[in-house]
């Protein structure tokens, strides 16, 4: 890996770069390496990111989030959230902080079916059922989509509604299960993450 086109690419002092990658053990700079190779691919000049003091210190908080991902095709996430990181016109911190933290939290199955979710025309708002089927005709067991729908819902990414008609039966509520649709915020954390 070629540090000095890494310190030109971002505008941080070689120094640093080297001093970053030589704190990690050998495992855990495959994944610094890898991440950068991908940068390096892009050729796109992030050096807005050594610019600016707190974009710098995001650009940290990634490789180090980088160096502890267990799934490397995940690492494409951040890469992508780098570049973000770089173009973004309007700078607000904690938007972007709360976007790091719902990623670093995802799983790289959640971020396939967001990605499926918002980019697939489905034919009702409630998309569950349609998105179940799709998972099933490749063997992915319609609980692991549910508990993915719910970590979706949970970090805001998809809307989360019970139906409205739940009925008292006995001495326990009768509540139907929940129905998810797209939303804002989904979109924005997609494009943050993954730009097609």
């Amino acid at each position: 890996m070629d540090m000095m086109q890494i310190a030109n690419m971002t505008g941080i002092t070689m120094n640093a770069i080297s001093t970053v990658i030589n704190s990690y053990q050998i495992f855990k700079q495959s994944n610094v390496e890898k991440y950068f190779g991908q940068l390096i691919e892009t050729g796109i000049d992030l050096t807005a990111i050594g610019n600016d003091f707190e974009l710098e210190r995001r650009f940290y908080y990634i490789i180090d989030q980088v160096s502890r991902e267990r799934n490397r095709e995940k690492i494409a996430a951040w890469k992508t959230a780098t570049i973000s990181l770089a173009f973004i016109e309007d700078i607000n911190l904690n938007e972007i902080d709360g976007h790091f933290q719902t990623l670093e939290y995802l799983i790289q199955f959640d971020l396939i079916v967001l990605h499926k979710i918002y980019t697939t025309d489905f034919e009702f708002v409630n998309f569950e059922k349609e998105l179940i089927n799709f998972f099933a005709e490749k063997e992915i067991d319609s609980e692991y989509v549910r508990k993915s729908l719910r970590q979706l819902a949970l970090h805001n990414l998809i809307s989360e509604q019970y139906e409205s008609t739940a009925m008292i039966v006995g001495s326990s509520a009768n509540l139907q299960h929940f129905h998810y649709s797209k939303n804002k915020l989904g979109r924005q954390f997609l494009n943050f993450i993954n730009k097609e």
